[in-house]
Formats: C-alpha cells, structure tokens, sequence
C-alpha cells in the first residue's frame, strides 16, 4: 500500500479512537450523574436529584435509554415534591420518546408505567388503569 493512503487511514483511526474515548468518557460521566441522582432521590433530597436530572438531560448527546431514566427520576421527584404538573409533562415526555425513538418495548412499558403512576397521584384513575394496561 502505498504511503499517501496509508497516512489518511492512520489518522482516521486516531480520529476514530478519540471520539470512541470521549463517547465512552461521557457515557460514564452520564452514568456517574444518573447514579447520584437516584442515590438522592433514594435518600430524599429530591431537589437534588431534580438538579442532576435536569444537568443530564441538557447533554445533547445521552441516549434514549439514559434519557427515559434522568425523566424517571425526575418525575419521581416531582411527584415527592407535590409538583404533579411538572411530573405530568416529563411522564408525557418519557412516552413519546419512547414511543418515537425506540422499538424496545421495555422502554415504552416504564415510560408508561411512570404516567400511570402521575395519572393516580392526579386521580386521573381511570386513565391510569388504561395506560397501566397499555404497558
């Protein structure tokens, strides 16, 4: 193989190598911020967890299924702080995500069962029992 194309493709491969690292690097980053926020919603520092929620899903590049988990925790919390409406719209966020990006109907079953879980607190029982069975 001659040199000129040989430089080209070592530099892709560098450039590859970089942004697998920095991906991984911010996958684990992510991670670290999600545990913290369910370790303080678990410990009921709700306003902190809604603090980590909300900087995790200002990452412009988290995944569906890191994303669908930040709102998990972020309703959560809403609920635990009596904000039903925010905790509302954040279930509704979950099941469009969920049902706009992603075939995986386990991500559709908890984005549904935590709108469930709002419609209850709301007394929207009815409703409750039918997005409860949709999931």
């Amino acid at each position: 193989m001659p040199k000129a194309t040989q430089a080209p493709r070592s530099q892709k491969i560098k450039r590859a190598s970089k942004t697998r690292a920095r991906k991984n690097s911010e996958s684990a980053t992510a991670l670290k911020l999600l545990q913290q926020a369910r370790d303080a919603a678990w410990n009921g520092k709700h306003a902190r967890a809604l603090e980590l929620c909300t900087q995790l899903l200002a990452q412009s590049n988290l995944d569906i299924p890191a994303q669908l988990d930040a709102l998990d925790v972020r309703v959560e919390s809403y609920i635990a702080q009596g904000q039903l409406d925010l905790a509302a719209q954040d279930a509704k966020r979950m099941v469009k995500l969920a049902k706009t990006n992603s075939p995986i109907s386990n991500l559709q079953s908890q984005a549904l069962n935590r709108l469930a879980l709002v419609q209850m607190r709301t007394g929207e029982l009815q409703a409750a029992v039918k997005t409860a069975t949709r999931a």
